[in-house]
């Protein structure tokens, strides 16, 4: 329930509701007077704190008076508060103080900061590190010594534990996370104030080969069946998998990516090889290409896996009908990600956009990472997105 009883507002007089004159009264400050007139019409109790008595004070009063600001009280506290804390104190109780001598916390705190040395202020930054650091170091051995085999998992306890001493919401990095916790993030809408682009999680296939997703938009890709939805988080894979692949098993690209050997056959295998807990949050999304065959007509698929469109590596620089298979996804606007590296090695890797200016060839990345295409049946490189 909101407390809606009146505010007290404790007021000086030399200084704040005249010029400072003192033992004369000084000039009215009319700006300063009007507002404690309206504060005292709204309902508020108003006191009068100063240091004047005797025939000074009642100068003051009778000034005020003519003013035409009328006290409820004069240097002595609200009776209720009296009653309340069963008797008076030399402070009056306020919940405003208006005085020209007033310093508030903030801004001793401020001006200590600004004189703070560079010295002082490193020494201070660096005594604080040291004792996080310390507790941080003391949270592990403690956990380690009751859960040996935790590993990775003792650090993230105990950066959780100092977290919560210091009242902090500690977020712990993309590795750190099991794929169920990130598909929360992701389906929350949030997960750009949790990650960033560019963030990586090593994934171990099935078949023992391990592979780092990456990071590369938020709600970049729209949900199957969810036109106004968008999947919380795209990844790709940094870099190739093990092995060559063809688009198709003869130099065509009819049929384009829906009908190709790549989507109906290799992504199939490749999805089999993710573990469980990956392949358990996937989300299919709406994927938009060419026909191919020398066509330039669109057409939608629905994909777990995908290869990436010449748009979304290249944007703007796109050619043929680019501009309707999707956008460019925020890393790979750097023109360094749209390297794919086997190795040590750069190499070669598929897109999915068919050459509108060709029955035969596919757009791919060439080892420079620009964009040219290739008869559909070459051996070339593959590097996946899928989103959650």
């Amino acid at each position: 329930m909101c407390n809606s009883r009146p505010r007290i507002i404790a007021v000086d007089f030399d200084g704040t509701l005249c010029e400072n004159k003192y033992p004369d009264i000084g000039a009215p400050i009319p700006t300063v007077i009007e507002f404690v007139k309206r504060q005292k019409a709204d309902g508020n109790i108003i006191i009068l704190w100063t240091c004047r008595a005797g025939q000074q004070l009642a100068d003051a009063v009778t000034w005020c008076k003519n003013q035409g600001l009328i006290f409820d009280y004069i240097n002595e506290n609200v009776k209720e508060n009296v009653a309340m804390y069963g008797g008076d104190t030399r402070k009056v109780f306020a919940d405003v103080y208006i005085d020209d001598k007033t310093l508030l916390p903030q801004q001793i705190i401020i001006k200590e900061s600004n004189e703070m040395t560079d010295k002082e202020k490193k020494e201070l930054t660096t005594a604080v590190a040291t004792a996080v650091i310390t507790e941080i170091d003391d949270a592990v051995a403690n956990h380690v010594a009751d859960n040996p085999n935790d590993g990775l998992d003792a650090v993230t306890y105990a950066l959780d534990t100092v977290a919560k001493k210091y009242g902090i919401k500690y977020r712990r990095p993309l590795e750190m996370l099991t794929w169920d916790e990130i598909a929360e993030i992701a389906k929350s809408g949030k997960a750009a104030a949790h990650f960033r682009v560019g963030d990586t999680k090593d994934i171990t296939l099935k078949s023992g080969e391990v592979i780092t997703a990456v990071i590369l938009d938020f709600n970049h890709d729209v949900l199957d069946s969810e036109i106004e939805n968008t999947a919380g988080i795209t990844f790709g894979i940094k870099g190739m998998l093990d092995g060559w692949f063809e688009m198709n098993a003869s130099n065509t690209n009819a049929g384009g990516w829906a009908k190709s050997k790549m989507r109906t056959i290799y992504m199939q295998r490749i999805e089999n090889l993710l573990p469980d807990d990956v392949h358990a949050v996937l989300q299919p999304v709406a994927k938009t290409t060419t026909k191919g065959g020398g066509s330039d007509e669109i057409e939608m698929t629905v994909d777990k896996l995908f290869l990436f469109s010449e748009v979304e590596i290249v944007g703007a620089d796109a050619t043929d009908g680019g501009n309707d298979e999707g956008e460019q996804y925020k890393y790979f606007e750097k023109p360094k990600n749209r390297v794919k590296r086997r190795g040590g090695a750069a190499c070669v890797w598929w897109l999915r956009s068919p050459s509108a200016a060709s029955a035969t060839d596919f757009y791919l990345v060439i080892a420079s990472g620009i964009v040219r295409y290739n008869g559909a049946s070459s051996a070339c490189g593959v590097s996946f997105g899928f989103c959650l």
